[in-house]
């Protein structure tokens, strides 16, 4: 960019060249939330403006009552009365609900409407960060993604303290929970042809036994079928975005370990629970709470998102 050129210029000649640049963010949740008698698995997504793609938003909540096997959600373009909540140093968080929800269970989809509250927070510990500019992340450099993408992992761990999940009627109260889990802070700034998309599989859950806390997380992009020369050369650049790891949480004081891989042996293969499906232009978004097993016999609960379009392999 010359001397003579603002930043306003250039933006506008990229867009000429058919290029976009444009800012986005987010804050993804996968808690449980533990009381004396009942265990609720929390799910919790809020995005700014473009995310996941250009012209997109979305924000959204799955809430389980493990015993029960009932579930709550909740979306919308911008959800009135979700709070997730970072401090200026990220060494805590604090995540808020209140507001309309459909009730899922006994094989009823959306069946009714109840009025959900929870609110809790928590301190944070920082895992391996994973910030990467794609051109130096990839080992082909290509101009077909260019961009940066910063992604801090934070897990949530509280043994106990002021917090609460109600619902309608008395029918469910936990106070002083105890909290386990992640929150996935992501920042995008990314200079890209326009209309560039790049769906991908997510999965994150966590152990379900009192003796264990531990986290399993894996990712991968979904390219689109293509048969042109350019998209053939962009699909064999996103084939090698994926990433898998597990998180243990042990001893007192609490000390972590990170390893690469499905470390627990967890079934990948899993039960939809409910969920919700999201309209981001022509492709959907399924958002779903599910449910899985370990090679032990142990559940896991968590967040599985997959992206739903014709052209995706």
């Amino acid at each position: 960019m010359s001397a003579r050129h603002t930043l306003k210029e250039w933006i506008q000649e990229a867009w000429s060249a058919g290029l976009l640049f444009f800012n986005s963010s987010y804050l993804n949740a996968v808690v449980r939330l533990q009381g004396q008698e009942s265990s609720f698995y929390l799910v919790a997504g809020k995005h700014d403006e473009n995310f996941p793609f250009w012209g997109t938003t979305f924000d959204n909540i799955l809430l389980l009552d493990a015993r029960l096997q009932q579930g709550w959600t909740a979306s919308a373009s911008s959800l009135e009365g979700l709070k997730l909540a970072l401090s200026a140093t990220e060494r805590h968080a604090e995540i808020e609900y209140g507001g309309e929800a459909y009730e899922m269970g006994s094989g009823r989809a959306h069946a009714r409407t109840d009025e959900v509250s929870l609110h809790f927070s928590a301190p944070t510990i920082a895992l391996e960060p994973r910030h990467f500019g794609l051109k130096r992340y990839l080992k082909t450099r290509s101009r077909f993604i260019p961009g940066v993408c910063l992604s801090s992992q934070l897990m949530l761990r509280s043994p106990g303290g002021p917090g609460w999940v109600k619902l309608p009627c008395g029918r469910v109260s936990l106070e002083a929970l105890s909290v386990f889990g992640y929150l996935e802070a992501g920042l995008f700034s990314v200079l890209t042809p326009k209309f560039w998309r790049a769906p991908y599989d997510y999965l994150g859950l966590i152990c379900d036994a009192p003796d264990e806390q531990a986290l399993y997380v894996s990712w991968a992009v979904r390219p689109f079928m293509t048969e042109d020369w350019l998209g053939q050369a962009t699909t064999a650049i996103k084939k090698r975005l994926h990433d898998e790891m597990t998180l243990i949480v042990s001893g007192q004081p609490p000390r972590t370990r990170t390893e690469p891989g499905n470390l627990f042996g967890v079934d990948t293969n899993c039960k939809l629970l409910f969920g919700d499906s999201i309209p981001l232009g022509d492709i959907t978004l399924e958002r779903m709470m599910v449910q899985t097993r370990d090679l032990r016999g142990r559940r896991w609960f968590g967040l599985k998102e997959r992206f739903l379009h014709p052209w995706l392999e």
